[in-house]
């Protein structure tokens, strides 16, 4: 007699509708938390980026300050101001900024600029306690993802295929943390050039330190023209973080 194929009978093929839905159900909520994470991850970095684009603005505005109100004093010290001066028709020092007016300019970005600095830092470390929460969570991925792979050892064609999409995801979520903690490391040491990078110098144009330590308006600048993600990280960020 010929040989009959085994048919599927409906307790098998719930049980293994059970065990696929199972599947889903103990990825989901984790994946969900990733991306929570990933997308604390990248606001976070865009804070950071706009925060060094201020600090740069900031440095350019003292530059000029400093280097006019060195200015000022030298001709100052050429030719004396006398108390007639700039009190004529048409005077053209009527609308010119004064050395008071400059003072109080410059003792004002220096106050945002250290609030900056502040908030660099801060948010520098934020970034790094998010990276570790994003381990943490993938971490508990692959956990279950061995779990559930031993206990589904026997399944469907359909499940088998959500599967692979499932480790493709997974895949691609681990090729992301490596990049991500590359990022950080590349990251942490621009603000740690920023943060050494003011000091005297940043007022004081014959100061020794603005020599050893580098110019502080070269330092920022540098840092921000290094500081976007490479086009690639940053498909795979929205693709991971676009996925349903």
């Amino acid at each position: 007699p010929a040989s009959k194929k085994p048919q599927t009978t409906p307790s098998s093929s719930s049980s293994k509708q059970i065990r696929g839905s199972t599947r889903k159900k103990g990825y989901r909520p984790i994946f969900k938390a990733f991306q929570g994470r990933l997308q604390d991850w990248k606001d976070t970095n865009d804070q950071l980026e706009k925060v060094m684009h201020s600090i740069v603005n900031l440095r350019d505005r003292i530059d000029w300050q400093s280097s006019h109100l060195l200015m000022l004093a030298a001709a100052a010290q050429e030719r004396p101001r006398q108390p007639w001066q700039g009190c004529g028709f048409r005077s053209a020092s009527v609308a010119a900024l004064t050395v008071e007016d400059i003072h109080l300019a410059l003792d004002h970005d220096l106050l945002q600029h250290e609030r900056m600095l502040a908030h660099l830092r801060s948010l520098i470390a934020s970034l790094a306690q998010t990276l570790d929460a994003i381990g943490r969570r993938l971490d508990e991925w692959l956990l279950q993802d061995i779990d559930l792979t031993q206990m589904l050892q026997l399944q469907s064609l359909q499940i088998m295929d959500s599967t692979i999409e499932e480790s493709r995801i997974l895949e691609e979520a681990r090729h992301l943390y490596s990049l991500l903690a590359q990022d950080l490391f590349r990251k942490q040491s621009a603000v740690q050039l920023v943060l050494e990078s003011c000091h005297d110098g940043l007022v004081e144009k014959d100061s020794n330190k603005s020599h050893m330590a580098g110019k502080p308006r070269d330092a920022v600048k540098q840092s921000v023209k290094e500081w976007p993600y490479p086009p690639t990280m940053g498909l795979l960020v929205d693709r991971l973080l676009s996925t349903p």
